[in-house]
């Protein structure tokens, strides 16, 4: 998030988390940004428009759009849903007009979202926090999906993020042809979930490597080997 203005807004369109980047944009020092609607700071001509952007993300929908500020920063942002301990937020992903979308906004937002938990790293089970992903994106994963869950030991993490990333990556099953195996297992010192594809799958994208990244985070690690992902966790 070091290179992108990001914004977390109730349902209402107040501000109610920020970074340094969305603060830079509008030239408020940090905080100033906090209990304020952030049409406050788009062009009056675009309200009509955002408004009704606004209407569609409430309906569960991520929106992407450019928007003029004025002073040479045009943005494309990416917009859209995120529930964060049973509270439906927006998440807003703005990134200068001239750099190529790297496809990790809705990423970005999920984790920027998760910074209102405020959550230290605990003991949590593995299989827990998967049976929690595949949840959320259950809808679409029907038919798409073999689970063969493991006994792994607890592993040492913060929840949200890591179960972000499997969110994210249970989002490659539901474009999968055939079913892919979801498994978990381990023992002393690592735990593990792993995914086999029916097929070989592209893991040169820049979620990827973000997702990589929240890993190391933890003491982890994400690796890709022709139709598997492994993702791998310190345990106790």
């Amino acid at each position: 998030m070091n290179r992108d203005a990001v914004l977390i807004l109730d349902l209402g369109g107040k501000i109610v988390w920020a970074n340094r980047i969305a603060h830079d944009n509008v030239g408020l020092k940090p905080g100033g940004l906090l209990g304020r609607n952030y049409l406050e700071f788009c062009p009056p001509d675009t309200h009509a428009d955002l408004l009704r952007l606004h209407k569609l993300k409430i309906e569960g929908e991520t929106v992407r759009f450019r928007i003029d500020l004025g002073r040479g920063r045009v943005l494309t942002v990416s917009s859209g849903p995120v529930r964060v301990e049973d509270r439906l937020y927006m998440f807003v992903v703005g990134r200068q007009a001239l750099e190529p979308p790297p496809g990790d906004e809705v990423l970005v937002g999920m984790l920027a979202a998760g910074e209102l938990l405020r959550e230290r790293k605990q003991w949590a089970d593995l299989n827990s926090i998967l049976v929690s992903a595949l949840k959320e994106e259950a809808a679409g994963l029907h038919g798409h999906l073999s689970l063969v869950p493991g006994s792994p030991p607890p592993v040492l993490i913060r929840p949200w993020p890591i179960r972000m990333v499997l969110r994210r990556l249970l989002l490659q099953v539901r474009t999968s042809e055939g079913r892919v195996k979801v498994e978990t297992g381990g023992r002393r010192p690592r735990a593990w979930i792993r995914l086999t594809f029916p097929r070989r799958i592209d893991a040169d994208t820049e979620e990827f490597a973000v997702c990589r990244r929240i890993a190391r985070e933890h003491g982890g690690d994400l690796r890709f080997r022709g139709r598997v992902i492994v993702l791998s966790l310190p345990a106790a």
